[in-house]
């Protein structure tokens, strides 16, 4: 439902949550230093992260930036059925891995 993700509003096991991050490289197709990505067509990186959630995989749909911004880009992941908790969350790609975040999920 596009509602943040909180430790008062958890996200559950199967829901898709949009993460917003920079560095992730080239996309295609490319877009101009300094301009906003446009609606369409969309503009997706090469490689897929890999996100993990506790421990477990999760489904990547899209990567790529984020339509409308400049630098940001957005990668939709399916969080993984069966975890609850505060747990840790980590997108890798090329090899470097992001820090750890925490995300709730009921």
């Amino acid at each position: 439902n596009y509602s943040l993700v909180t430790a008062a509003n958890p996200a559950t096991g199967g829901e898709i949550v949009a993460i917003y991050c920079t560095g992730l490289g080239a996309v295609n197709p490319a877009v101009t230093t300094g301009l906003a990505a446009p609606v369409s067509p969309l503009s997706q990186t090469p490689t897929t992260p890999t996100v993990t959630v506790g421990g477990q995989n999760a489904t990547v749909q899209f990567s790529g930036l984020a339509s409308g911004f400049v630098g940001l880009y957005q990668v939709n992941a399916t969080i993984p059925s069966g975890l609850t908790g505060t747990l840790g969350m980590t997108m890798a790609m090329g090899g470097n891995t992001s820090n750890s975040v925490t995300i709730s999920i009921r």
